[in-house]
């Protein structure tokens, strides 16, 4: 028995199709958006990791002198600090230190493995983007290291259509 495909039946396969694409070009889209959200996200976390190491060691270092002199920094008048309390507090500080370095660690590493993965990707796009948002330059010495003008960078970046 021999099928009859009615035009109708053509158009609504192509439809379908065209359905299906769309789709999977916005969830791609859509992938992409939500990884560099993310990548930026990481980054920004490090850096409040490193304003708080910053703080630690400050706090780490005020402790210090309370160990070693006995007197609260704080105090109008000095103050005298039990030798357990001090160091009490000396490592209760330490401990905060060596957990901030260890997720330092971890993002830093996370970090450089995203960077590896993206600095592997081709095409425009991915070209654009890994400058813009790893190598953080500005979409001016984008399109004058790549050769292309500046609003068909921007354009790209933006994520409108673009004629070739």
């Amino acid at each position: 028995m021999v099928h009859d495909t009615s035009m109708d039946d053509v158009l609504h396969y192509h439809y379908i199709c065209s359905l299906h694409m769309q789709r999977d070009r916005i969830f791609r889209e859509g992938a992409k958006k939500m990884i560099m959200s993310e990548y930026n996200d990481t980054l920004i976390e490090l850096d409040i990791l490193k304003d708080l190491r910053a703080d630690l060691v400050r706090q780490l270092e005020q402790q210090h002198r309370v160990v070693w002199t006995g007197m609260a920094p704080s105090a109008p008048m000095p103050a005298h600090v039990p030798l357990d309390k001090a160091l009490s507090k000396y490592d209760n500080v330490v401990e905060r230190l060596q957990a901030i370095d260890s997720e330092i660690g971890v993002k830093r590493k996370l970090i450089q493995g995203i960077d590896e993965k993206l600095s592997k990707l081709s095409g425009l796009n991915h070209t654009i983007g890994y400058k813009r948002l790893v190598e953080g330059k500005s979409l001016k010495e984008i399109a004058d290291e790549i050769g292309y003008s500046y609003s068909h960078v921007r354009n790209v970046m933006s994520g409108a259509k673009v004629q070739s």
